[in-house]
């Protein structure tokens, strides 16, 4: 590898990790509803969305590596602004799942995402924008085989 290419790996991966920062560290994020969410429960959020069928909270929990009563508090507060919604299991009465409620799936997650980043990327064309996404979308179906 040139000593050119390796310069410009070593800033590429700065600035996405700037972009990382910027996007989950300088403040809580604010949706198209006006209701603000923290970090965690952006996160939340997006490992729900994974799950149309909806998840469990010990999966939850699991998979964010907190307890499970910080996943029904975080849950609790998420129903509470009517983004997510509790449903029996039909196969196991005892326990419930969590999933999107049905308009929180575009209204309250891509569009907030959406306007919550658009300030990064204002210097861009659209025709730039778009290059970048096709870059973005190559490199991460390369890293995924």
């Amino acid at each position: 590898m040139s000593d050119r290419r390796h310069d410009a790996l070593i800033t590429l991966v700065r600035e996405l990790r700037g972009l990382y920062r910027y996007l989950y560290n300088t403040r809580p994020l604010t949706g198209g509803t006006s209701q603000g969410l923290t970090r965690s429960q952006s996160e939340l959020i997006a490992l729900v969305a994974k799950h149309p069928d909806g998840v469990t909270t010990t999966s939850l929990a699991d998979d964010l590596q907190i307890s499970s009563a910080a996943v029904t508090q975080a849950v609790d507060s998420l129903v509470r602004k009517g983004l997510l919604t509790r449903k029996t299991n039909p196969t196991d009465r005892r326990s419930t799942f969590i999933a999107l409620k049905q308009h929180s799936r575009h209204e309250s997650f891509e569009t907030f995402y959406a306007e919550h980043i658009s300030p990064l990327f204002s210097g861009l064309s659209d025709a730039e924008l778009q290059q970048l996404i096709a870059l973005l979308t190559n490199e991460l179906r390369i890293a995924a085989l």
